[in-house]
């Protein structure tokens, strides 16, 4: 059911664009256009309208990266040739020239007429980045019609109606050589193209064709900076300070000193003698203090000053944990923009494209909390104002902060554009320049001028143009001095312009939605990096504290690992010392057994001799170990005789008895 009804819908609008130029039919996505053979089966011949077949479309644009990309320095008399068009010409370029112009073209070989279509680009003659003066040359009939000075006449349409019945459509392709020919067959324009979205602003003055490129709105703020220091290798020992670090290391060779004299002589279980005594002492200490004591104490001296060392190192042990533990995790406090519902709850400010007023006013002409801004009473309004606007409208008990700025881009005073690098950073200037909406945000302030922190929090923006501005920004800077922040909302989408009167949408429709349906739009904008996971600088939002990386605390890995290393070279020095050790061991038996050899006159080599030396070491060894059991047995001996008194008491007493008796006979 849900195949059938797309497909139905895909056919009832093409058929109320045979009727209805301005209808749209913004709802039918590439998505939903995955029928071409169904398709054109269905829909009768007379819906494909050849009126643009050997036509020349002069199209009105502007330079907004990443949709069309010009250097307006080669653009001659307001037209823009295609060497004009830099890094590829853009998004939106790509799409017509590319896709649009050659499925236009297959209309018209298949209805059998001249496949001879035409594009030509121009910009406006003021302030070529404006969407709103390339919309106004359209709805105008006009090339040097501009952006309409005041908010009072933005959206009236009445004032387009006057070129739309004059125009007469497109001229054919060996005519209209150039602005002003008389040969045109109209005045102006016959459509634009570039980052036009289909908004109120400009819905009421043209007809607009399917959207090809929907979007979304994205945040955009400064990031949070960074509470934990980025040292990572003392990051671990910055919980106490270095006074206490070094109270601490007193207290320690305090003890160790102590147990040295009291314990040390004495203690010969758990501490070796000598040299080793030092080393053995200080790791008791060591352990002691990280509440794993390795030994027990003998003496009650030693006694007191263990037990008094083990309660300060679990005291420490404890201290320090909970210290660590909230240094380490500080940053999940830190309260900053989220989403949108950031502004809605009045705590953070956002600036955008519209016009100030007086918020003292008792009768203010707009809703929000009015704070400052850089543009007129009069600036036409961007779609992020009225979005404020309606969202307000919608809920009386939301009011938002609201800074308003009168463009996008920064510039200097002469009108060169703007822009930071590794070398140069916008925020430092005083003056000589404007800030345009996303240095606004980065510097924290809306002129060079201003103090510092006086800005807004955030601004939210059309997608592409955030994703193409900080790309841009990091590429030039190497760093994300700004970033998005949740997930996108409000959402819209950019089309192509005609005047009123124009039947040159339908063909236009039937070029777009066949583009759509054959996936072209995903190649574009992956070559764009245009696509939401190809922002490069973007910040999670925080759930459930701070997540900490190893770059927060490597110097633990590196204590650690110097242990490790430490303890590795000493095992392997270990190893050598007992090989060389033995070795001379060896070498020294060697020169003793070629002495004995030499004094007893044995003749031969040392090999031959070796046999004799080691049968005298084995009879010396087997006299040792008799001599040491005829020991055994005299001890034996001894020990029988002292444990067989009773025996010998009892002879005595009997020696005694019989001498007694032979005195008295006596």
């Amino acid at each position: 059911m849900l195949v059938y009804a797309t497909k139905c819908s895909l056919v009832i609008c093409l058929v109320l664009l045979s009727f209805i130029p301005s209808c749209r039919c913004e709802n039918l996505t590439s998505h939903s256009l995955r029928y071409s053979g169904l398709r054109r089966s269905l829909v009768p011949s007379n819906i494909y309208s050849t009126a643009h077949c050997g036509k020349k479309f002069r199209i009105a644009t502007h330079h907004s990266p990443p949709l069309i990309n010009i250097d307006t320095t080669k653009c001659i008399n307001q037209l823009c040739p295609s060497t004009a068009f830099v890094n590829g010409g853009g998004l939106t370029y790509q799409i017509m020239n590319n896709e649009v112009l050659t499925n236009l073209k297959s209309i018209c070989k298949a209805n059998g007429l001249s496949t001879f279509v035409v594009f030509e680009w121009y910009i406006p003659r003021v302030n070529p980045s404006s969407p709103d003066a390339a919309v106004e040359m359209v709805c105008q009939g006009s090339f040097s019609a501009l952006a309409p000075a005041t908010i009072n006449t933005t959206y009236s349409g009445q004032r387009c109606a006057a070129a739309a019945k004059a125009y007469n459509g497109p001229s054919i392709t060996t005519e209209c050589a150039s602005i002003g020919d008389p040969t045109c067959a109209s005045p102006g324009p016959d459509l634009v193209a570039g980052a036009i979205p289909i908004a109120s602003r400009f819905s009421d003055l043209l007809a607009f064709t399917t959207s090809y490129y929907q979007f979304q709105q994205h945040i955009v703020k400064r990031p949070i900076p960074p509470q934990i220091p980025t040292d990572g290798l003392v990051n671990v020992f910055l919980p106490f300070t270095g006074w206490l670090w070094g109270a601490i290391l007193l207290e320690c060779i305090a003890v160790f000193v102590s147990l040295l004299v009291i314990e040390s002589p004495y203690n010969t279980e758990h501490i070796r003698q000598g040299k080793a005594m030092f080393f053995d002492t200080w790791y008791w200490v060591i352990c002691t203090l990280c509440a794993s004591p390795d030994k027990d104490a003998f003496t009650v001296g030693g006694r007191i000053v263990y037990l008094s060392h083990l309660f300060f190192g679990t005291l420490i042990t404890a201290t320090y944990t909970g210290a660590i533990a909230a240094f380490l995790t500080q940053q999940a406090v830190v309260v900053s923009v989220q989403n949108f519902q950031s502004f809605t709850s009045g705590q953070f400010s956002t600036v955008v494209v519209g016009p100030s007023w007086n918020p003292k006013d008792p009768q203010p002409p707009y809703l929000g909390k009015f704070i400052a801004g850089t543009s007129t009473t009069t600036k036409i309004p961007y779609d992020q104002f009225n979005y404020l606007q309606t969202v307000m409208q919608q809920d009386p008990k939301i009011t938002i902060s609201i800074y308003t700025a009168d463009r996008v881009e920064s510039a200097y005073s002469n009108g060169q554009p703007l822009l930071s690098s590794t070398s140069f950073n916008p925020c430092k200037l005083t003056g000589g320049a404007s800030y345009g909406i996303f240095d606004m945000v980065e510097c924290g302030k809306l002129y060079p001028s201003a103090r510092d922190g006086s800005g807004p929090d955030a601004l939210f923006y059309d997608g592409p143009v955030v994703y193409n501005e900080l790309n841009s920004r990091y590429s030039r800077t190497g760093k994300c001095a700004l970033v998005t922040i949740g997930d996108g909302f409000h959402v819209n989408g950019y089309s192509i312009g005609f005047p009123y009167s124009s039947v040159l949408s339908r063909p236009f429709n039937l070029a777009l939605l066949t583009a759509l349906e054959d996936g072209a739009m995903e190649t574009y904008l992956q070559s764009y990096g245009l696509r939401a996971n190809d922002v490069t600088c973007t910040e999670v939002v925080a759930e459930g504290g701070n997540v900490m990386d190893i770059t927060e605390i490597w110097g633990l890995f590196a204590l650690s690992s110097l242990f490790l290393i430490a303890a590795f070279s000493s095992g392997i020095f270990s190893r050598l010392k007992e090989k060389w050790k033995a070795k001379r061991e060896a070498e020294a038996l060697k020169a003793e057994a070629e002495a004995r050899a030499l004094k007893l006159g044995v003749s031969g080599t040392i090999e031959q001799n070796e046999g004799k030396a080691k049968e005298e070491e084995e009879k010396k060894e087997d006299d040792e170990k008799k001599e040491e059991k005829e020991e055994e047995v005299k001890e034996e001996e001894v020990k029988d005789e002292i444990f067989d008194l009773p025996t010998i008491l009892n002879g005595i007493d009997e020696r005694i008895n019989s001498v007694q008796e032979i005195s008295k006979k006596l």
